[in-house]
């Protein structure tokens, strides 16, 4: 019958275009400058902001922890893996209450090293009761990963402490990460001008001491200068935010200066630069 022919072109008609679209994309792809290949960069941004809205509606993924065991009460830096991590995921820990003795969770702010890295540094460790803690991420909005378990070796393990309340002696409390530091503002200033600088990022405490590389001889003007990082003590707003005010500014010779934020535990946050211009 006529109209079954015609009908059967149409399909073939439409089915030879897609499969032309898919080879455009998936079978025949570009090559990239570095010798790779790589899909056209239209479907690439399209297949990557499909996929990180994925993450983000999922929630971050968790594969690994390192170590996986670590001794009692021993200081240890814990490295999580897996993927969509970002500056607002916290790693919930299981700790045990000081005053009620029960087991609760426990939000710690890490370092946030890539989507796919993050660390977390504890000063005083843990004790060994309970011997295992459960551990996952929260992405703040309600997303969470699958648990992990760290274990917790040591003597007390064999019965040497009683299973309700930890003596005092064992900080069953791990310190909070190192201080981030994610901003400065201003990031660029004009030579010797005065200026206030708010430095932003997470897990700054009241003691936390602002260490900006300064020259030493500064108020020598026949010495050769010396540059240092110089601990300054800061305006604390809040755990996010610190403020410092420069009443003469700085020379433009070298053009940038390192700055980085100390808490009173001597745990040290990343470094940034700010910028002087002549």
């Amino acid at each position: 019958m006529p109209w079954f022919g015609q009908r059967n072109q149409r399909c073939c008609r439409t089915l030879w275009s897609l499969f032309l679209i898919f080879s455009l994309f998936i079978v025949c792809p570009a090559e990239g400058g570095d010798g790779t290949q790589k899909m056209p960069g239209l479907f690439q941004d399209f297949l990557k902001g499909f996929n990180q809205g994925i993450l983000r509606a999922s929630g971050p993924v968790l594969t690994t922890i390192n170590p996986r065991q670590v001794s009692e009460a021993t200081p240890f830096t814990l490295r999580l893996s897996g993927s969509g991590f970002d500056s607002a995921t916290r790693v919930m820990i299981q700790v045990r209450d000081a005053q009620s003795g029960q087991l609760t969770w426990m939000p710690f702010t890490p370092r946030l090293i890539d989507g796919r890295t993050l660390e977390l540094t504890f000063d005083k460790g843990f004790s060994v009761n309970p011997p295992s803690r459960k551990i996952y991420l929260d992405n703040g909005k309600g997303k969470k990963s699958v648990e992990l378990v760290l274990t917790v070796t040591g003597a007390s393990a064999a019965g040497t402490f009683p299973s309700g309340p930890l003596p005092a002696t064992v900080n069953d409390q791990p310190s909070a990460a190192s201080p981030t530091v994610t901003a400065l503002s201003p990031a660029l200033i004009q030579r010797a001008t005065p200026f206030t600088l708010t430095v932003t990022g997470s897990g700054f405490t009241a003691d936390c001491k602002v260490y900006v590389e300064i020259n030493k001889n500064a108020g020598d003007p026949a010495a050769a200068p010396v540059y240092d990082f110089i601990p300054l003590d800061p305006v604390f707003v809040g755990s996010g935010e610190l403020r410092l005010n420069f009443d003469r500014g700085f020379g433009d010779n070298p053009p940038q200066r390192r700055i980085y934020v100390e808490d009173g535990r001597g745990n040290r946050s990343n470094e940034v630069h700010l910028t002087i211009q002549p």
